[in-house]
């Protein structure tokens, strides 16, 4: 084990408190006293590898084991707080229907951007938010999403998720078929101060339009 790397890992046991409690630093939360949040060994272990991340980026100079420390708990910290928002936002939001979690994780001027004919543009932000979330809902009442992957890097993070669920309410001018349905997608949200600040989602729309058998019957529509 190189020297630079046990005083990297010794700054990071100093830091670590009773128990595995990992110190929030005044950097990520200005004039604040240092406070205590329980941290998990995985936590603690990548906050470790950050820390000796930046200092190899440095070149292995040495005088700046707190430094590193600190900004790597800040950039860990705020992937996990990304992750966090990315798992209520696909997962919990579209699940459960709970519009009040959109209140929440989304930003008053949130942008919302879909690669699909059948979402309309309801604006930004929250209400924008409910709304999308509300006519899928109402077409799929049953739907359940499952978050296959999630990925968190600075500022974005991207999910692949799978939802599956029978249509049993109109989906914009279609009427219910009855048929169950299996949807995917990509999602890239861009989170800035807590927050969701753009949303980017790319799905099979066509391939949910070709489930339900309405795929023919609407590309005819849109010809006339």
């Amino acid at each position: 084990m190189k020297p630079q790397e046990t005083r990297v890992e010794s700054t990071v046991r100093r830091q670590l408190g009773p128990g595995g409690a990992t110190r929030e630093s005044s950097a990520s939360n200005p004039g604040s006293k240092p406070s205590h949040k329980t941290a998990s060994p995985e936590l603690q272990a990548r906050i470790a590898d950050r820390a000796y991340n930046l200092y190899e980026k440095r070149g292995h100079q040495a005088g700046h084991d707190l430094e590193d420390w600190l900004q790597a708990e800040r950039e860990v910290l705020q992937q996990e707080e990304a992750k966090q928002i990315g798992r209520l936002y696909r997962q919990e939001l579209w699940n459960t229907g709970n519009l009040e979690i959109a209140d929440r994780i989304c930003g008053s001027g949130a942008v919302f951007h879909n690669n699909d004919s059948l979402t309309p543009d309801f604006g930004r932000g929250p209400s924008a938010l409910k709304q999308i979330v509300t006519m899928y809902r109402t077409a799929f009442p049953d739907a359940q999403v499952k978050v296959e992957d999630l990925v968190a890097e600075g500022d974005k993070v991207v999910i692949r998720w799978t939802s599956r669920g029978t249509n049993k309410g109109n989906l914009g001018t279609i009427g219910p078929t009855g048929k169950s349905a299996t949807m995917t997608g990509t999602d890239i949200l861009r989170i800035t101060g807590g927050k969701i600040q753009e949303v980017c989602i790319n799905w099979d729309s066509l391939g949910l339009l070709q489930q339900l058998g309405v795929a023919q019957l609407r590309s005819q529509a849109a010809a006339r």
